[in-house]
């Protein structure tokens, strides 16, 4: 049995921190990492020995866990209703249920000493490979690491397909790099703002502007978060500023910026008058999960004229799960957010609460972007929405225990002592 508690511990660390590594580069690591980081969490759960070490017990996340469950029926209601059940079972059992377990089991390891630090730094490093791409992707036409040619969109695009994709990941990154620099020596200090600096321009270079609401919102919002983030986020800000002129006027990328907004949003209206199509015809219970695509030529009013998402996850969901799934998941995020600005707001300022705080400002850019583009619906941003969350909640919760000199793991009934739990847990 304590091999087996040993060998679930090993996968999962393994797991979540080749998911931080390796996710922009491949749905492949996103798939088995997350499937391997799930199945270890399991067996922990059904090991009596440790199925009473998670958070998820916890009184404080209780109404995180009803809104878990909330969502969860919800979207298991709308297979029912759907207007084809197989591909909404297929979105319920391998996207979102994959998901909000995901969730939960970073959850668990985000409440251990070290593993939020450790997964911030493994996120520089995989920033600075997605920079690499990117930049020998403008120098040479072609990535070296994904070949991705620079030339379908004249615009970079790094390990993804799309340069939005890489916008996304760089506006939730920046701000956790920011943040990581109060964790880590003098020498890879200067490491650290280097990759921000570099990212920065990778997301300057993305010419996305749904990526660049999705980071002055996010800035804003670790900004008021942390009195520690201030000083740099400033200073960020305005070396960003200088620096995106300084790459965009030059190369006569203002004019294509101002004619993607004509043109994005031209597209966009289209996509949204069909999702609205769909939800007048079913508002309160929608078409079924994942279904959008293959109801969108029915309603299609304009644009080109293939199936599509609605590039307003909002709407997508309320089109496919009616306005009784909007609302289960929005309060689901409501929920997850009380907690974590609740507990942000409660702990003293310093590293940890900036590195609590950049999350947050991630996941709070994260969803503004989803707003006007399809972050749920692309599984390698699923992944990091949902395993940021968890990492999050995670770290709050180990804040909350450290400053209330509790144990950083839910006694089970009966055990002898808090000291031998967490001493078993983290062998």
């Amino acid at each position: 049995m304590d091999e087996l508690r040993r060998l679930s511990a090993s996968v999962q660390y393994v797991a979540l921190f080749l998911l931080f590594l390796l996710l922009p580069f491949s749905n492949a690591v996103a798939e088995i990492s997350s499937s391997l980081l799930i199945l270890g969490w399991l067996c922990d759960r059904c090991n009596p020995r440790t199925r009473w070490q998670t958070l998820w017990l916890r009184p404080q996340v209780r109404p995180v866990i009803w809104a878990l469950a909330g969502c969860v029926g919800v979207f298991a209601f709308s297979v029912l209703v759907s207007t084809d059940q197989a591909l909404s079972l297929n979105g319920l059992v391998n996207k979102w249920l994959e998901y909000l377990l995901l969730f939960m089991a970073v959850a668990d390891l985000g409440v251990r000493p070290g593993v939020a630090e450790r997964c911030g730094m493994l996120m520089a490093w995989s920033t600075l490979l997605v920079a690499f791409e990117g930049i020998t992707q403008e120098l040479t036409g072609r990535g070296l690491l994904r070949g991705y040619s620079w030339i379908v969109y004249e615009r970079m695009t790094g390990p993804y397909k799309n340069p939005i994709d890489l916008g996304t990941y760089l506006l939730v990154a920046i701000p956790i790099l920011i943040a990581l620099t109060g964790h880590v020596r003098s020498v890879p200090r200067v490491g650290v703002w280097g990759v921000v600096g570099v990212a920065a321009g990778c997301l300057i270079r993305t010419e996305a502007q749904s990526a660049w609401i999705g980071f002055v919102i996010a800035l804003g919002c670790g900004f008021w978060l942390s009195r520690w983030l201030r000083g740099p986020f400033m200073v960020f800000l305005m070396l960003g500023i200088g620096l995106g002129a300084a790459i965009l006027v030059p190369t006569g990328g203002m004019h294509t910026v101002t004619r993607w907004v004509d043109r994005g949003m031209q597209d966009r209206w289209f996509m949204w008058q069909a999702a609205w199509g769909m939800i007048r015809t079913r508002p309160l219970v929608g078409h079924g999960l994942n279904t959008f695509m293959a109801n969108y030529l029915r309603y299609w009013v304009g644009g080109e004229q293939q199936p599509r998402y609605a590039h307003n996850c909002y709407l997508q969901m309320w089109a496919e799960t009616g306005l009784i799934g909007l609302v289960a998941f929005v309060w689901l995020l409501a929920q997850m957010g009380l907690y974590l600005f609740r507990e942000v707001r409660r702990t003293a300022d310093g590293p940890l609460r900036a590195l609590l705080a950049a999350l947050i400002a991630g996941l709070v850019g994260f969803l503004a972007q989803a707003g006007i583009d399809t972050n749920f619906y692309s599984l390698r941003h699923a992944v990091l929405f949902w395993m940021l969350a968890g990492l999050a909640l995670g770290l709050a919760e180990r804040i909350r225990m450290s400053s209330s000199h509790e144990s950083s793991a839910v006694r089970e009934p009966g055990s002898a002592s808090p000291a031998a739990i967490v001493e078993a847990q983290l062998t």
